[in-house]
């Protein structure tokens, strides 16, 4: 006689069940997005979302049962996207030309319609709403954080701080770039310069930043004549 096991294993239907409830959370979240960018924040409600989503209130509801945790897991859904985004880029050549073109994919995101108007209307939320606040911190943190790290692979030498003043230069720019080139018609081609500008400067700062050894430390200087 076989001894049962404490848990049976999935069935085909189980696991079809579970892939369909993945399904309608990643699309709820996706049309939940698409309102905040296009609606605002003001008009983000349930049956709006559920109207984008095409499905009914009570599923949104059951994901999510209230306003301010669907934005929340908006917010988680987003880190996760550029969390993925940066280790791709992080990890190209080591980690160092990544830097510049994670840099550029940054700024380039950040001045898109749909990401331009998605964080505008998550900073004024997060003015007024601690619990957003604190989403929006550690959205940050965290990807400072990979930032930081992958700096210290790239230049081994570079003092963790350094390495987080960086990362968090990176960040700044890459979000002033939304209020500055995504509210009015501006060149792409001058988005492409300043681009390429913090890239070298974002490189520039890391290289320096790692102590130098010295060489013929026992030579004697030359004096002046």
């Amino acid at each position: 006689m076989k001894e049962r096991s404490g848990r049976s294993a999935p069935t085909p239907t189980r696991r079809r069940r579970t892939a369909e409830s993945g399904d309608t959370r990643s699309e709820i979240l996706r049309a939940a997005r698409h309102v905040l960018a296009s609606a605002g924040y003001a008009r983000l409600s349930m049956r709006a979302v559920a109207r984008e989503a095409r499905v009914a209130v009570g599923n949104v509801v059951y994901y999510f049962p209230t306003k301010r945790s669907l934005v929340h897991a908006v917010i988680l859904a987003l880190l996760e996207h550029y969390k993925i985004n940066a280790q791709a880029y992080l990890h190209n050549a080591g980690g160092k030309t990544g830097f510049a073109e994670l840099l550029r994919w940054y700024m380039g995101d950040s001045v898109s319609r749909d990401s331009s108007s998605v964080f505008r209307e998550l900073w004024v939320m997060a003015l007024h709403d601690p619990a957003i606040a604190r989403a929006m911190d550690r959205f940050y943190d965290e990807l400072h954080r990979l930032a930081a790290a992958r700096l210290r692979v790239a230049w081994p030498e570079l003092s963790r701080q350094r390495a987080h003043d960086i990362a968090q230069l990176l960040g700044t720019i890459s979000e002033g770039t939304n209020p500055i080139y995504a509210t009015a018609p501006r060149s792409g081609r001058s988005l492409a310069r300043v681009a390429r500008l913090s890239g070298e400067l974002l490189m520039h700062a890391a290289a320096t930043g790692a102590p130098q050894r010295q060489v013929g430390r026992g030579r004697r200087k030359t004096r002046a004549r």
